[in-house]
């Protein structure tokens, strides 16, 4: 069994059942005397030794469940952030429920922090990765939020799909083949902006080859040029990953639909399960990003959303 982080705290702990302790500074000894595990919040020494007895008790008695509550350091720096890290040996207790704040802290801490994150075992930063990815994805569209107008929540409804795509760039997880096909999806939505804006027509609507086609051969300077470049190489990896579309053989007046897959996707997306190409998916979303970074200036522009 690979390894797992409990559940948070409650925010607020002020009863408990038979199997139900506390971990906590001087108000929870008070409060829940024999039922709680008291750290000496003095000074960090102290704070490091009761971090170690309760995981001490805690792994003595995997029966029960233990809480820990947010403390501050009486001497020195009251750094939540610096507190919570000293917190870190409880993380994989499944037994030990940290502060939300603080398991946030920690994965946080080892997303960004290499030589952090090297103390635990591959299983471990695994499951760290996957909690990352969790909490992270709750902030994606308040950080990203002037990408989202590109959707408009009925048909162009993919809000969720570009927030995954980000979360996961973000945390390294390269392994997901599937994301190629929630990419052909988002850029879907930016032919759709496209076709309202008048650079591309009706009757190119739901034809992504035939969209990157007109796209990359416009003259005028109506599309930068990156722009082009970015949606020719996106499509060259994920337009076949529903309907085979960039199929070399298609000839015309034949039904693109009806096409066996291409195997060069089939390819792709095989190789990116497999772990063989670490970069491709977090490149092919960031040049997304970039097309849609485009395409809202020039909504703007047009007055089809507001700045």
């Amino acid at each position: 069994m690979g390894a797992t982080i409990a559940a948070p705290a409650p925010k607020c702990v002020d009863r408990l059942k038979d199997n139900e302790y506390v971990i906590g500074g001087y108000t929870v000894r008070r409060n829940f005397g024999k039922r709680a595990i008291y750290i000496n919040t003095a000074e960090i020494a102290s704070i490091n030794k009761g971090v170690r007895y309760a995981a001490d008790r805690a792994r003595e008695n995997n029966d029960k469940q233990y809480y820990v509550t947010r403390i501050g350091l009486r001497r020195g720096n009251n750094s939540q952030h610096d507190i919570a890290l000293l917190f870190t040996p409880l993380i994989f207790l499944p037994n030990v429920h940290l502060p939300e704040d603080y398991i946030w802290e920690i994965v946080n801490e080892a997303h960004y922090n290499q030589a952090f994150a090297s103390q635990f075992n591959h299983d471990q930063q695994s499951a760290l990765r996957k909690k990352w990815y969790g909490l992270r994805k709750k902030d994606i569209t308040t950080d990203y939020s002037n990408l989202f107008g590109i959707f408009d929540g009925r048909g162009m409804n993919f809000g969720n799909d570009l927030v995954a795509l980000i979360a996961a760039s973000e945390a390294g997880f390269s392994t997901n083949g599937e994301a190629l096909n929630q990419i052909r999806c988002v850029l879907e939505c930016v032919f759709e902006r496209m076709i309202q804006m008048g650079l591309l027509s009706e009757e190119d609507r739901g034809q992504d080859s035939k969209c990157g086609q007109k796209i990359r051969k416009r003259k005028d300077k109506s599309i930068p040029a990156y722009v082009k470049n970015y949606i020719y190489a996106i499509l060259g990896v994920v337009n076949s990953g529903c309907h085979a579309w960039l199929k070399p053989n298609i000839t015309n007046g034949q039904d693109e639909a009806d096409n066996e897959p291409d195997p060069t996707f089939i390819k792709y997306r095989n190789a990116v399960n497999d772990g063989q190409l670490p970069y491709l998916i977090r490149s092919l979303v960031f040049m997304l990003l970039c097309v849609i970074h485009w395409c809202i200036g020039e909504m703007e522009k047009k007055g089809i959303i507001s700045e």
